[in-house]
């Protein structure tokens, strides 16, 4: 099932401030309010080891309007060197209608209620390094990959200094430099049998928009994310990728004190700035994945006959 082509605005480059050259990729996620209805919490993410504590990186990045933009500077980088994690608010535009950036935590397979098959598709987006024009128009590539194993423990790749994942993903793919930090996609498939209705179920239908599912006779194939792509190693001539968890990219950014801290501070100022406006309500963005959760947690439980419980959430 190939990805939607409005995902490429999501993913963007990091580069070492004052070169022309990146080291790696990194993505947007968003992140709504639970506290202010319509506002929402935007991150850039990317491998920490392309974000070292050495160097001053800046982020190249493609608006939803197609324009790409250079020089982006990032400041305040909450890192886990645990996992390869280092995440950043995302300050460059107060108009976040400006910047492409998924719900990323309601995609989780797990979540879904869906099977991940060892063996399954999996998708990343990142820098291709040989081809320098796509990078100097920002133009990030996708890979494919196969799911090798979910959930291994102490996964060691080359670094510097060396690393050692305490669990993580192994994708078998051949994925060379560049693609640190590349989010990750998996493609299941699960078999649905819609009711009696001229018109598709309400969740197909718009999870369909949102460019996360496809709906065709008796099969329902879901798009979800899964990871981010940290290290890529040929030991024994076998191409390996190996990715950290979803689940600890979305623990980092809900748990982090600083970033709890940096969140309620913008949404106070924000509830200022309505109060000073008098502005009495404000719609909530487009539909995202996020509102699609109940109900495909619903469809999927309907299918194994489970009733329905009250849903689990990780976004805010």
């Amino acid at each position: 099932m190939p990805l939607d082509p409005a995902l490429t605005r999501c993913v963007g480059f990091v580069v070492p401030r004052g070169s022309d050259s990146p080291i790696g990729t990194c993505f947007l996620t968003r992140f709504p309010s639970k506290d202010v209805e319509g506002f929402s919490h935007t991150y850039v993410v990317t491998a920490e080891h392309c974000a070292p504590t050495s160097h001053d990186v800046d982020i190249w990045m493609t608006t939803t309007e197609g324009e790409f933009v250079k020089q982006i500077e990032v400041h305040h980088w909450i890192r886990d060197e645990n996992f390869d994690i280092a995440i950043a608010p995302w300050l460059a535009d107060s108009d976040t209608r400006k910047w492409m950036a998924p719900d990323l935590a309601s995609t989780f397979y797990d979540q879904m209620g869906l099977r991940l098959d060892l063996g399954g598709e999996a998708l990343y987006m990142g820098w291709v390094k040989p081809i320098r024009s796509m990078s100097e128009r920002g133009q990030p590539m996708v890979r494919s990959a196969t799911l090798g194993f979910v959930g291994a423990e102490n996964l060691p790749y080359d670094g510097n200094p060396p690393r050692s994942l305490p669990i993580g993903h192994i994708l078998d793919c051949r994925s060379w430099e560049g693609f640190s930090g590349a989010p990750c996609w998996v493609h299941v498939q699960v078999p649905y049998t819609p009711p009696d209705s001229f018109e598709p179920p309400r969740i197909l239908t718009q999870l369909a928009q949102a460019g996360i599912v496809k709906w065709a006779g008796d099969t329902l194939s879901v798009v979800g994310f899964f990871g981010m792509l940290v290290a890529y190693t040929t030991n024994s001539g076998h191409g390996v990728g190996i990715v950290t968890p979803g689940e600890r990219i979305v623990d980092l950014i809900l748990d982090d004190e600083e970033l709890v801290e940096i969140r309620e501070q913008a949404e106070e100022k924000e509830r200022r700035r309505r109060d000073a406006e008098g502005i009495q309500a404000i719609a909530s963005p487009p539909p995202s994945q996020t509102s699609f959760l109940d109900d495909l947690e619903r469809a999927t439980r309907r299918l194994a006959d489970e009733p329905d419980q009250e849903p689990k959430r990780t976004s805010e």
